[in-house]
């Protein structure tokens, strides 16, 4: 593929000439398809990790314009790097990335263990995210509310 191509649109050439699905690359590289689609319109920007296991598994190196442009479009660090020096507070794609980034040994053992979907895990995560960006007041109001709700069996 020309090297005018955005990462998303190489994934996706590279995915469509292996005659492969979404599910088939989402399974062998250990993310959801919804994240693989976003990446290949892209709608999401991947991690570094998330490059490199997208291009072992579709067997084809990134060119290096390709990889110029993602570090271009991150700019000074992606969200999360961001986020960790304390530079940015609200950031709507920080579920997402965290959902991308769950362990796929302790997403495997929620679904098991509590027969959830992966959609419920996502879930799961993004209230726990939504909860740690609220101050402490109003977090400690809403675990109050949930577990007032629970302990009367209401």
């Amino acid at each position: 593929m020309e090297s005018k191509s955005s990462l998303g649109q190489y994934v996706r050439s590279l995915r469509r000439q292996k005659r492969w699905s979404l599910q088939v690359l989402a399974e062998s590289v250990g993310l959801s398809a919804s994240r693989i689609s976003r990446i290949e319109t892209d709608s999401a920007i991947p991690t570094a990790d998330t490059v490199v296991k997208l291009a072992n598994a579709l067997g084809g190196d990134i060119p290096n314009e390709i990889l110029e442009r993602l570090l271009r479009r991150v700019g000074g660090g992606t969200a999360p790097h961001r986020r960790l020096a304390g530079k940015e507070r609200d950031d709507p794609t920080f579920a997402a990335d965290l959902i991308e980034d769950i362990d796929p040994d302790l997403r495997s053992a929620l679904t098991a263990a509590y027969q959830l979907s992966d959609e419920d895990v996502d879930g799961i995560f993004s209230v726990l995210q939504r909860l740690a960006s609220m101050d402490q007041v109003d977090r400690n109001a809403i675990i109050g509310f949930l577990t007032a709700k629970t302990g009367d069996g209401g």
